[in-house]
């Protein structure tokens, strides 16, 4: 009897150390799940933070990218015929042109070049890419208009191969680049991988274009005469005799 008596008492006295120890380890369970709870809040909250941020970026890189492009309504260069001299064929001359570009200021962009072609005839292409409708009719301030990219210019005697350079084919043409050096994941596509989107709907569909692809004018010029060549935002390339002392 006494034994089990010692029992009985121990185990009373036991009680309120298992108390104490569920209050405790149920006191912990309780802190470590609340904590966990905070933490994965937390990390929620820098997720959306994160992705907040993200967004604000890319909307930050369209703004730039949206007023860059408003200022280029119209890509502009002048073409000065420079002399046109005899060929050793009599069938052909040989045509000196210098070609410079101009900002939507009027003012020089980068160094006047000089060319000399194979004939009286020139031919000057390059690259367009044109948005959907949808962005001209509601005037989208990224793809309302279309851009383009010179390539190159030769003359009727030499084959395109021959053209001499223009624009660099993989880089954004100098009338659009900012001036902070960023550049929008949509411009970098679209240029770096031109022909590539230009064989593929669904990156055009993804772009929002409705074609991408080269094109071309010639014009036959004469000896002291100069030319403007325009793309419009709306248009395709085009060129026309002008008076240098009125227009540039």
């Amino acid at each position: 009897m006494s034994i089990t008596k010692n029992i009985h008492s121990f185990l009373w006295m036991l009680i309120p150390f298992v108390a104490v120890l569920s209050g405790i380890f149920g006191g912990g369970f309780y802190f470590i799940q609340k904590y966990i709870h905070q933490e994965v809040e937390l990390q929620n909250k820098i997720k959306e933070l994160k992705a907040h941020v993200t967004e604000l970026t890319a909307q930050n890189e369209r703004l730039q990218l949206a007023n860059r492009l408003l200022k280029v309504d119209t890509r502009r260069a002048r073409i000065d015929v420079l002399s046109q001299t005899e060929h050793p064929d009599p069938k052909m001359v040989v045509t000196k042109v210098r070609f410079q570009e101009f900002g939507p200021d009027g003012k020089e962009i980068g160094v006047s070049r000089e060319f000399t072609l194979s004939g009286d005839m020139m031919y000057l292409d390059g690259r367009v890419a044109k948005f959907n409708d949808q962005f001209v009719e509601t005037s989208d301030n990224i793809r309302g208009h279309s851009l383009f990219a010179f390539r190159g210019i030769f003359g009727k005697y030499q084959t395109p191969e021959e053209a001499f350079p223009i624009d660099v084919s993989t880089s954004i043409p100098v009338v659009y680049q900012a001036e902070n050096g960023r550049i929008s994941e949509m411009e970098k596509q679209l240029w770096s991988r031109f022909w590539e989107i230009s064989n593929d709907p669904l990156l055009q569909e993804t772009l929002g274009l409705r074609a991408n692809h080269g094109e071309a004018i010639s014009q036959q010029l004469v000896p002291g005469k100069s030319y403007l060549v325009e793309l419009r935002a709306s248009g395709g390339l085009s060129i026309r005799p002008i008076n240098t002392e009125s227009e540039p």
